[in-house]
């Protein structure tokens, strides 16, 4: 890894360990509700995880 890719992976992940760390708290600490579970927090994994792909891309 390349000094200049570094700092773009360190941020991916500085970025996506909070967001998906609070998701999966979000996802046990709401009551049970079907778009909340099953649509709303998967959607809003897979959106920061996509964005976390995309910032670690661009050091390359």
């Amino acid at each position: 890894m390349s000094s200049r890719k570094a700092p773009y992976k360190l941020l991916s992940l500085g970025y996506l360990i909070p967001s998906w760390g609070l998701l999966f708290w979000l996802n046990f600490s709401t009551e049970p509700s079907l778009f909340g579970h099953f649509i709303a927090i998967p959607s809003l994994f897979m959106m920061t995880g996509y964005c976390a792909y995309l910032i670690a891309r661009k050091g390359e």
